[in-house]
């Protein structure tokens, strides 16, 4: 007979020999380790991506790997090993700007107006200020625009790391540069404005950074025309200094306004040349040069007896005869005062020889030289008339008084009389009775001229029927 077979070690069903309880447990284990190992997915999988980065606008990525750089990466996304596989630090590219309002300036937390602090002590606990190079105090404000380089980014993280950093840096450097810079200039250039050289602090600053081998590099020195001032105590003794400056500028403007117009007036156009004459003349004689002083002299006389100046080319030798004596005054080489005594000869030859006929006539002296001079001619014309006029009623009393002196004599008197007795009354003596009247001045002098000329008509005949 056969037997039937059993099979070996039948595997009993899962949840054979488990009560509930035990059943409960096994199936949260279950579930809890398929969500662990989701999660464990998804962690690996956000691990992975996480080496994608994003490099934005004026901004430069460089990446390392296990610390070694493998490459540079521009504007876009892109894709990395995550970390610590590889690395990528960010740096960017465009201008940053530091303000060093606080380093050199005066305590002023209320930010109170200069006029509100003026007469303020200067405290060196709590103000902070830099020294001149005459000693003396000044306050500054100033900016710093500096860029990282993209050719020195390896630079610039290796020896800097961080924006934060590189601001500490750039702050120290530029307060270095200001110290050195302002410690070679006195006070009043810097406050004038008129030799701070923001080039020089700039230079000071990059050499620092340079040495340091930090990768920035400094684009500009910003310095407000109102962000350098003096200490406060002293701002109103030093406004008034540069008013008392400003005025002396406006009255010396003034000055020359009021020089110009003078010989404008004295000469029109021709002041210029005059007063160049002058000069030519005074230098002559300083330097002893006796014909060229007595010519330039004469010329200048007649020039301004004639109302014109002399021509073109004898100007011309004028000048240059003024500019080898300035050139001599500022060299003591002998050639120069030798050209200048060669210039006074030629010059010399030239105002006493006679003016070529085909160079150009001086030209006119106007202005109140020649009214001056146009009154005088006349007077002196009217004067030599009236002279020759008194000469000839001189000469023409003498003839009568030669021919009938008690006629003259009595005409004289009669003159007299009148004059003294001008403006009073007019007297008539006829044959009958004595009138006075009032005179009027125009029918007195002709009843005087015609009594006179009646006077020398019965002279003359007197004499002719001698």
């Amino acid at each position: 007979m056969t037997q039937a077979q059993t099979p070996p070690n039948p595997i009993p069903p899962e949840d054979s020999g488990l009560d509930a309880a035990q059943q409960s447990l096994s199936d949260a284990l279950r579930v809890s380790f398929a969500l662990l190992k989701g999660l464990m997915v998804v962690l690996l999988v956000v691990y992975i991506f996480s080496g994608v980065f994003r490099i934005e606008e004026n901004e430069i990525g460089v990446r390392y790997r296990f610390g070694e750089r493998v490459g540079t990466h521009e504007k876009g996304w892109h894709f990395g090993w995550p970390f610590p596989i590889d690395h990528v630090e960010k740096v960017p590219l465009n201008q940053q700007t530091i303000k060093l309002d606080n380093s050199f300036w005066y305590n002023n937390p209320e930010e109170k107006s200069p006029e509100e602090l003026a007469g303020k002590m200067l405290n060196p606990l709590e103000d902070s200020f830099l020294i001149t190079g005459d000693g003396n105090v000044v306050h500054v404000q100033f900016s710093i625009e500096y860029v990282i380089k993209e050719s020195a980014v390896e630079d610039y993280l290796r020896n800097v790391g961080s924006l934060e950093r590189a601001e500490e840096l750039v702050r120290t450097a530029g307060e270095r540069g200001m110290i050195h810079s302002i410690a070679s200039r006195n006070i009043e250039d810097i406050i004038n404005k008129s030799d701070f050289k923001p080039a020089d602090i700039k230079f000071r600053t990059q050499q620092v950074l340079d040495n340091l081998e930090s990768g920035i590099t400094v684009q500009n020195v910003l310095i407000a025309n109102d962000k350098q001032s003096m200490p406060t105590q002293v701002r109103d003794a030093y406004n008034g200094v540069t008013q008392a400056q400003a005025d002396k500028v406006s009255t010396i403007q003034q000055a020359r306004r009021t020089y110009d117009e003078t010989l404008g007036k004295a000469a029109g156009a021709a002041h210029v040349d005059l007063l160049m004459m002058v000069r030519a003349y005074e230098a002559a004689l300083r330097r002893g040069e006796t014909e060229l002083s007595t010519t330039l002299r004469a010329r200048l006389n007649r020039s301004i007896s004639e109302l014109r100046l002399p021509s073109d080319s004898q100007l011309g030798s004028i000048r240059q005869y003024l500019n080898a004596v300035t050139d001599a005054a500022a060299s003591d080489e002998e050639s120069a005062q030798a050209a200048a005594s060669e210039r006074a000869k030629q010059l010399a030859e030239s105002l006493t020889a006679s003016e070529p006929a085909s160079d150009n006539p001086g030209r006119p002296i106007t202005g109140e030289i020649a009214a001056s001079i146009s009154r005088a001619k006349a007077n002196r014309s009217e004067i030599a008339t009236q002279a020759r006029l008194d000469y000839e009623r001189y000469a023409s009393a003498l003839n009568a008084y030669n021919k009938a002196p008690m006629v003259l004599a009595n005409d004289r008197l009669q003159a007299t009389r009148e004059t003294v007795m001008s403006g009073l009354v007019q007297t008539i003596i006829g044959p009958i009775s004595r009138i006075d009247t009032n005179p009027d001045p125009e029918v007195q002098d002709e009843i005087a001229e015609k009594e006179l000329q009646d006077r020398r008509d019965r002279a003359r005949e007197a004499k002719e029927n001698e």
